[in-house]
């Protein structure tokens, strides 16, 4: 379930679901979801979501990020859907401070079932912004990294130094340098 579906080749998912959400106070279809939301309760998003959940019928909702977590709690508590929700960086460190996300996540903190982490120092940082300890367990990240390529440095660098062999200007410092760090013999 998502709000708009990017890099579908390398996520070749065919269960998606995308619900999209106007993003912007510019688009006009924010101002109306943002009526109709003050109005009844329920934003036209909210709608949506919870008529795929109902078709879908999950045991457990997994929100990717704080913010996505606290978008989703009112509407994962009325629905008795348990929520589990990853955090992975700014959304645990920043944003809880900040007076604009402080209540969503304060909803959060007390209404979702379960709050992971990917390394000890991630939790630390959770709970410190109010996630209950005993609901926040860390789960690596776990990838298959021998699916995405990596970038692999020459074996050793080669540089080009560009100057004037004049007495005046002194010994060309850096190409000791360069054999002191390892590189290969100084050349002029």
């Amino acid at each position: 379930l998502c709000q708009a579906r990017l890099n579908d080749a390398e996520f070749p998912f065919s269960r998606v679901h995308v619900v999209p959400k106007p993003l912007t106070k510019r688009a006009p279809a924010w101002w109306i979801a943002e009526a109709i939301a003050r109005t009844t309760g329920r934003s036209p998003w909210r709608r949506a979501v919870e008529a795929v959940l109902l078709r879908l019928a999950p045991d457990v909702i997994h929100a990717h990020f704080g913010t996505v977590g606290g978008e989703l709690v009112a509407l994962t508590k009325a629905a008795g859907i348990p929520l589990v929700t990853s955090l992975y960086g700014v959304d645990a460190a920043v944003l809880p401070y900040l007076p604009r996300w402080r209540q969503a996540y304060d909803r959060l903190f007390r209404d979702g079932d379960l709050f992971l982490a990917e390394g000890p120092e991630m939790r630390k940082k959770i709970i410190a912004a109010g996630a209950p300890a005993d609901r926040t367990v860390i789960q690596p990240i776990s990838i298959d990294v021998a699916s995405y390529p990596r970038w692999t440095p020459a074996p050793a660098p080669t540089v080009s130094l560009v100057r004037r062999f004049l007495r005046k200007n002194g010994r060309p410092r850096p190409l000791p340098r360069f054999a002191r760090a390892g590189h290969g013999p100084p050349a002029a």
